[in-house]
């Protein structure tokens, strides 16, 4: 027989989901312009390591879902993009449903209830801001939130032993997810510790073995995966940087092409215990405005607490009656909960790499809540007060999908609305690009052989020090900018003489890009520069350039892209990377 309820969440599910996207328009974000376009069109083009950093570190992440999306948008009109890529995403309101449903017990009216969990949830803002979007957050999530849903059926029926087909696909799933973004790694770990907190419970050879069996198939359904969506993507970036996450941690791989550390933004830096501890509650919309280092609304600041709570009426109701009742799956669902947030604090404390537990969320306290006292009444009225506080929580957050930004645009001209006239000689041209704005964008509508070299980026940095152009630069100015591979790729490619230069400017320069410039040893050429008409805010142009008769990095006494290929050959490797950059365009 049909199952009519979650039938009509998955089609009310679309269509309300797909509306939202639509009523915002497409995506032109931050993240699109910069990497999102143009990792697909490297990868589907064999172009991952023609270029040099164009989008700066985030060049190297994996390419899978980025090229999807560059597929449908080469494809499509811009609001079929967000349509398709809606409508997958609107799986997670069946999904959440169909979770409820699962772990909470009932009558009829469990339907209601669970219908209400998955629209609490669904409407997390971070989950409406990306609502047709590429930024793969809420994307990804559906396969988080899928292998959750079979965690917590398989492990919810009680004293028979976990089934462990449903836990391999549980892990393949999570392991699928984080293969595709690195980011919901923090998501896998919080599945096995769920599935671990569920193991916990059975007592007895056979159950004990049965389970032993599930994590086991869990593990394997894990790392297949892994290795499926992101081994092949690491195992390139290892036979090219000797790092298979380049040029995340760093530190520990310490490949020359990059700093020898871990990436991050001070916007995120949480440097005390205290800081991290309280950080759900400090950070939050209640407030005042937020950036991308906050919690939106309070689901947070409710849910870990009561999951704590709930934990802990189900172990003291276990030890003193010694029954179990469904307490595998509340267990595997709070645990997966704290130990994804705890993940997520350590590693991507960015709101929106939070997004797939912020929609299970309101579920979770509604479990925790049942943990502690059982009783109907219970799950309705902390449902009531979740659909009020969350809300009202949220509306003095960072305008999101009520509040459309500039980076919604309709179907006039493309998704990007990239247009100009090539002036003569960019074919085979090498084009260094100024600034740190996105403009990465516009490359897939140049010359396929074409190759592109950003002079400034997050590999290493231009300090305010390598910035004085009014005398003559220390040995510690040049060793920040040619003391490492990926400086002396830059210069090698530059200094390649049958081919034309030019400039790609995506705003006024700056004090930098004038450093940068002045070390690489290139100038604006005479003539006109040619304009590229786009649907960003930057103006963006093509500036023909010239070599400069001296440059920084041909100097033997600074530093040299010379000194660095000695450095590297006798470190092992041999300059192999660095043929990667310096062959021939297209490869």
């Amino acid at each position: 027989m049909p199952d009519w309820p979650l039938f009509g969440a998955c089609v009310l599910g679309a269509v309300a989901w797909i509306s939202i996207a639509v009523w915002q328009g497409y995506d032109f974000e931050w993240d699109v312009q910069n990497y999102h376009f143009y990792n697909g069109f490297a990868l589907l083009h064999l172009k991952m390591f023609a270029n040099v950093q164009p989008a700066m570190m985030q060049t190297y992440f994996a390419p899978l879902m980025d090229a999807a999306f560059y597929i449908l948008v080469r494809l499509l009109p811009p609001t079929a993009v967000v349509v398709v890529i809606a409508a997958f995403q609107s799986a997670i309101i069946p999904i959440l449903f169909q979770s409820a449903r699962q772990l909470i017990s009932g009558g009829p009216a469990r339907v209601s209830l669970a219908a209400a969990l998955a629209v609490l949830g669904a409407g997390a803002p971070a989950a409406l801001y990306e609502a047709g979007g590429a930024l793969g957050d809420s994307t990804s999530a559906v396969l988080v939130l899928a292998a959750l849903l079979a965690l917590v059926t398989a492990v919810a029926r009680d004293g028979a032993g976990p089934r462990p087909r449903l836990l391999a696909f549980a892990g393949a799933f999570a392991g699928g997810a984080a293969g595709l973004k690195l980011t919901n790694m923090a998501f896998a770990i919080g599945l096995f510790a769920a599935l671990l907190a569920a193991v916990g419970l059975p007592r007895g050879g056979a159950a004990q073995r049965a389970w032993g069996i599930g994590v086991a198939a869990c593990l394997a359904g894990m790392g297949a995966a892994f290795l499926a969506t992101y081994g092949w993507w690491g195992l390139i970036l290892y036979r090219h940087f000797g790092n298979p996450v380049f040029p995340e941690f760093n530190q520990f791989f310490r490949s020359p092409y990059a700093a020898s550390a871990s990436f991050s933004d001070p916007i995120f830096a949480l440097p005390t215990w205290r800081a991290k501890l309280l950080f759900p509650f400090l950070r939050t919309s209640v407030g005042g405005r937020l950036d991308a280092a906050g919690i939106y609304d309070l689901r947070m600041a409710i849910t870990l607490p009561l999951c704590l709570a709930g934990l802990l009426a189900n172990w003291v109701r276990r030890t003193r009656t010694g029954t179990t009742a469904d307490g595998a799956a509340a267990n595997a669902l709070l645990v997966f909960v704290l130990a994804s947030y705890a993940g997520w604090l350590v590693m991507f404390p960015t709101n929106r790499y939070l997004v797939a537990v912020d929609m299970v969320a309101p579920l979770a306290c509604v479990v925790a809540a049942l943990s502690v006292w059982r009783a109907r009444a219970v799950a309705w009225s902390v449902t009531a007060a979740l659909a009020a506080a969350l809300p009202a929580s949220a509306a003095t957050s960072l305008p999101l999908w009520w509040l459309p930004g500039e980076h919604r645009h309709g179907n006039e001209g493309g998704y990007f609305g990239v247009a100009f006239t090539p002036p003569p000689g960019l074919d085979g041209a090498v084009v260094a690009m100024l600034g740190g704005w996105p403009s990465t964008f516009v490359i897939p509508y140049f010359p396929r052989d074409t190759s592109f070299v950003r002079l400034q980026g997050s590999m290493y940095y231009f300090t305010p020090a390598t910035a004085k152009l009014n005398g003559p630069n220390t040995q510690a100015d040049r060793r920040a900018v040619f003391g490492n591979a990926m400086g002396a790729a830059i210069c090698r490619r530059l200094g390649e003489p049958d081919r034309a230069l030019f400039l790609l400017r995506p705003a006024p320069d700056t004090l930098t890009d004038v450093a940068a410039m002045t070390y690489y040893g290139i100038a604006q050429a005479p003539g006109a520069c040619t304009p590229i008409t786009t649907k960003s805010t930057l103006h963006i142009e093509l500036c023909p350039a010239r070599r400069l008769p001296v440059r920084e990095c041909e100097q033997q006494d600074g530093g040299t892209a010379h000194e660095t290929r000695i450095t590297l050959r006798s470190s092992g490797l041999r300059d192999l990377p660095l043929a990667a950059y310096t062959s021939g365009p297209g490869r």
